[in-house]
């Protein structure tokens, strides 16, 4: 019943694509309407919109910029409806009943301005009715619309993100298991989206406790003679009533905790560690010529000297404004965290990810980048807060992205393992606490920044991009070099790879964790052209890697093996295949597949040994179970007749790998540990 369902849907879909865009296009209008948003579930619609972007069913940037403009309409309709009606709007249900809706929303549009639109996009109970009140209070048109149409925009991407992944990865979930990964996948963001909302709508509640807690345990050891003296050292003379020094000691010590289990983790190589590997190549597996450029330029942004230099410049022009508590602060704790960060290196040494163009011989942790980007730019952010009280969120949040993205570089170029960036961001976490701990405690008249706030951010802004792309014009290329993966090409005879092919190559792939996945079953020695014309006049069939729409339904309605191929192709040394062909076999619904990979290993004469696997893919019996049925075989595979017939142009032989060196991990693939070794025929 599912089935028929599922594949009237898709059909209908296939043949009506338009219909699935104006289902968008409705969704995004009526989330955004005054009330009816409040009713329509959002993050749940998005989701089912982005599902069916991420399947291929209707196209994504159409889609994506129909929903912006439904969401930016909805907008206009309650902007428009706020100005029109004014007080009016007051005496209309629900707001006659609930007076409170409007209130709430007039004071947070009159406490954040245009930011309001964009904040209360994502956040508040009460999100669809802040375009109406602020209509309602006279915000101009210009105003609302360089706020509202890149927050529709957003808004789109951002809700329609889950689940366009969702769909993306149904398509490499065989069938057999689809119905549990759907339900399975549904079910966390569903949970995820409920736990955010519980969160939104208690928020208040927690931090009103919160902080009950923490002025209950500073009254407490304010009256205690052994404690008394911590207070004394923390406290803010500024405000001796305030407790949030406390509550930067708190996270502080958790901080350092934290960081001295995942030093011990990786001390004694255990716990956190065994992701280290996983996380390492499916960083890997993503690598792409402008995600590098991204993150290569990111990681500059973090490069330890460059970092110190931006803060010994501020530092100085702090010094010329007579800021010597900030100038100080910022300068010694820059000074303090390299020391720790060597000192820990010289301690403990930890081997650097392999596999790279350059590879750096100081030890992995922690990450100089991760660790004094977080210190430095967490003060500067401080700093800068200090300044504009109004806007300390966004600061705040701003940096912490920036800081968070520099600890993603490094791991994404390799630099460092993931228990490297952790324990490094916890470092650095407790040093940034430390600093501001102690530049809080002096009066206002030794600590504030009296630099009028506008000249700060300028002059800081100035010496932070301006180092940065000094550094990026001069270091970038260096840097790609430094971070491009390495495979060591190998030149060798054919006679020596046909006696002993075994001492050169690999008998299984990896997956994109790393983990052991499918035998490697075909050494094809020989140029890609002549293998293709072999193989197409042998009525073998090209499989294209650039999937479109009509692919992806027969993907989905079709229970024909050749398309349920996984969309997440799979890879040798990182890369997908170079060739992918299907054969069908005669009197039965499986068909023959052939991957094959450049091996990095040529021969004297230049040709190219290509490493692949050829595999039976079966037909999957019912497309909605959550039965588990293993839809690739290796067994009975008849090589040189299947993949050439009687071809003069070619010659094979066929070795056996000896049992004791076949994993566990692929013996339910039924491999009979044969491998065919085929070369042009002189």
């Amino acid at each position: 019943m599912m089935h028929q369902l599922l594949n009237s849907a898709i059909n209908y879909l296939h043949h009506h694509p338009h219909m699935g865009i104006l289902f968008a296009f409705v969704v995004a209008l009526l989330e955004s309407l005054p009330i009816i948003g409040t009713i329509i579930p959002g993050s749940i619609t998005m989701t089912a919109v982005g599902a069916m972007i991420g399947a291929g069913l209707i196209p994504g940037y159409l889609t994506l910029a129909i929903a912006s403009a439904g969401a930016f309409l909805g907008d206009i309709i309650g902007f428009t409806s706020g100005r029109v009606f004014k007080d009016k709007i007051r005496d209309v249900w629900p707001f006659r009943k609930h007076p409170k809706i409007i209130s709430v929303c007039e004071t947070f549009i009159l406490k954040h301005g245009g930011k309001s639109i964009l904040i209360g996009r994502f956040v508040g109970a009460v999100r669809s009715a802040i375009p109406m009140v602020a209509g309602l209070l006279h915000l101009s048109w210009f105003r609302f619309i360089i706020a509202a149409l890149p927050t529709a925009i957003l808004w789109a991407i951002v809700y329609s993100l889950p689940g366009i992944l969702l769909g993306a990865f149904s398509m490499e979930i065989p069938p057999k298991q689809l119905t549990e990964y759907i339900v399975i996948g549904v079910a966390i963001i569903v949970a995820l989206w409920f736990i955010y909302w519980l969160i939104q709508r208690s928020f208040r509640s927690i931090t009103t406790f919160y902080h009950r807690q923490i002025d209950r345990y500073w009254d407490s050891l304010e009256k205690r003679r052994a404690s008394n003296l911590i207070i004394k050292l923390i406290y803010n003379r500024q405000a001796p009533d305030c407790h949030f020094q406390l509550s930067r000691l708190i996270i502080c010590l958790v901080s350092l905790i934290l960081c001295a289990v995942v030093f011990i983790t990786i001390a004694l190589q255990s716990g956190l560690m065994s992701i280290d590997q996983p996380l390492f190549h499916l960083a890997q597996s993503t690598r792409i010529y402008h995600l590098d450029a991204f993150f290569i330029t990111l990681t500059l942004f973090g490069k330890p000297a460059i970092v110190m230099f931006i803060a010994f410049v501020i530092s100085l022009g702090l010094i010329f404004t007579s800021q010597w508590r900030a100038s100080t602060t910022l300068c010694f704790t820059t000074i303090f965290t390299a020391a720790i960060v060597y000192a820990i290196r010289l301690a403990h040494f930890s081997p650097r990810p392999p596999g790279f163009m350059i590879v750096s011989h100081a030890s992995s942790l922690p990450s100089g980048h991760a660790t004094i980007s977080l210190v430095v730019y967490g003060l500067l952010a401080f700093f800068t807060g200090q300044r504009f009280k109004n806007h300390r969120g966004i600061i705040y949040t701003i940096t912490g992205v920036l800081i968070a993205l520099i600890s993603i570089s490094r791991l994404y170029l390799g630099a460092h393992w993931f228990t490297d960036i952790i324990a490094s961001i916890f470092l650095g976490l407790t040093i940034l606490l430390l600093a501001i701990i102690s530049y809080q405690r002096l009066p206002n008249a030794h600590s504030a920044l009296s630099l009028s706030k506008w000249a700060w951010l300028t002059c800081m802004l100035i010496v932070v991009f301006a180092t940065w792309a000094g550094n990026v014009y001069f270091s970038y290329h260096i840097a790609r070099y430094r971070y491009t993966p390495f495979y060591k090409k190998v030149t060798i005879s054919k006679h020596a790879w046909w006696k002993t092919p075994l001492k050169f190559t690999p008998i299984y792939r990896l997956n994109r964790f790393g983990k052991i996945a499918q035998p490697l079953n075909i050494q094809w020695a020989g140029n890609l052209k002549h293998i293709e014309k072999t193989l197409t006049a042998h009525h073998w069939h090209y499989i294209s890697r650039h999937q479109h729409v009509k692919d992806t339904i027969q993907r989905l309605s079709s229970d024909k093996p050749q398309y349920h191929l996984p969309v997440f192709e799979s890879l040798y040394h990182n890369k997908p295949p170079a060739a992918i062909y299907y054969k069908a076999i005669p009197h039965q619904k499986a068909v023959y597949v052939l991957r094959l990979w450049n091996s990095h290993i040529a021969f004297h004469d230049h040709s190219i040994l290509w490493i692949g696997m050829l595999n039976q893919l079966n037909p999957p019996h019912k497309f909605m179970t959550f039965a588990h049925r293993n839809l690739m075989s290796f067994a009975k595979l008849h090589t040189a007749a299947t993949l050439y017939g009687k071809s003069p142009l070619w010659k094979d032989k066929a070795i056996t790998v000896d049992a004791r060196r076949i994993p566990h991990q692929i013996e339910h693939y039924q491999w009979d540990g044969k491998v065919w070794l085929i070369q042009a025929n002189e």
